[in-house]
């Protein structure tokens, strides 16, 4: 379901909102999140800090 009032972004630096990436639906941001922690994950093994999620209405 697509809220048209509504965008979704996700932490590029973990932790921090300075940098965000955008993207239609909630479920394009948590895939997207994904597959940004997991490259993190290969550069970093030890990596473990989460990636927010935002609403931006």
């Amino acid at each position: 379901m697509h809220d048209a009032n509504a965008i979704f972004a996700y932490q590029v630096v973990p932790g921090t909102d300075e940098i965000l990436a955008f993207t239609e639906t909630l479920e394009f941001a948590r895939q997207e999140a994904s597959q940004h922690f997991e490259g993190l994950k290969v550069m970093d093994e030890n990596f473990e800090a989460g990636i927010a999620i935002y609403k931006v209405g």
